[in-house]
């Protein structure tokens, strides 16, 4: 078939049939290479709609032509780095999925035309995400609710507590952590033995400071705000004999998020 609504006509004094050239006879006829349209041929001529929200393709272009099976889309504006499957559905990736489903986050949002595509907005509560990498969503507990006394890092174990102001190696980290340090009477006259412990908090969270001795025998405490420095003292009252003993300190988180580490100083001795 050549022509279609053909009809007959007086030419030259004869009757003659003359039509249209179809520009399709069936669907195939109108492909575009566009994933993203439905292409048909109705009444001879071509039509290509865009497949509606069921296929996440929709009239804003957002899938690239010509792309095939799991090809991100490489030109126009396409969703969330989406990619049309070839049969006409544009598809989320997986990576991008974890903007909204990722460990242990909370909310996540995608962004059209951009290569930070996916941004974390929020964590679930005592998480952070501290290496800017959504693929591995919240990596960072900040609320382990994890050791003890017993376990407890070695900070320092010759800190003399009753002389003159003896500073401990200080130690820096993200989330909760125990520390111990041994707390040494170097005189042998009968003075008491000091510890000083100052916690250095980042803005926008909350840590509390304890101190033990000996395990589990809580003696100070300090349970500011949010972003507030903590500070715990303790005398030891001098008794004959030799009065060293080791002391506990537990960092607890409390609640919110922060990705900077928090400080811990400790001084033994005639520090306050």
């Amino acid at each position: 078939v050549n022509t279609v609504y053909d009809k007959c006509q007086l030419i030259d004094g004869e009757c003659q049939c003359i039509g249209q050239t179809p520009e399709c006879l069936t669907d195939s006829d109108c492909d575009d290479s566009n994933p993203c349209t439905q292409d048909s041929c109705q009444d001879y001529h071509c039509l290509h709609s865009y497949f509606g929200s069921n296929h996440q393709c929709d009239a804003t272009y957002r899938c690239s032509a010509g792309t095939g099976d799991g090809s991100y889309g490489g030109g126009g504006k396409y969703l969330c780095q989406g990619y049309c499957d070839g049969s006409g559905s544009c598809d989320y990736a997986k990576n991008c999925l974890n903007c909204a489903t990722g460990y242990h986050v909370l909310y996540g949002q995608c962004y059209f035309n951009s290569p930070d595509y996916c941004q974390i907005t929020s964590c679930q509560a005592g998480y952070a995400d501290c290496d800017n990498n959504f693929e591995n969503g919240c990596e960072t507990h900040l609320d382990t609710n994890e050791g003890s006394c017993s376990e407890s890092f070695i900070l320092d174990d010759n800190l003399c507590g009753d002389m003159s102001c003896e500073p401990a190696t200080a130690i820096g980290a993200v989330g909760e952590r125990w520390v111990r340090v041994y707390l040494k009477e170097c005189s042998t006259l009968q003075n008491d033995l000091k510890i000083k412990a100052t916690l250095e908090v980042p803005s926008g969270i909350d840590y509390n400071l304890y101190l033990y001795s000996p395990c589990g025998t809580l003696l100070a405490q300090s349970t500011n705000g949010p972003g507030v420095d903590e500070v715990v003292t303790y005398t030891f009252s001098d008794e004959w004999g030799d009065d060293s003993r080791w002391v506990y300190l537990e960092v607890r988180y409390r609640e919110g998020i922060s990705c900077q580490n928090w400080s811990l100083k400790i001084w033994g001795g005639n520090c306050f």
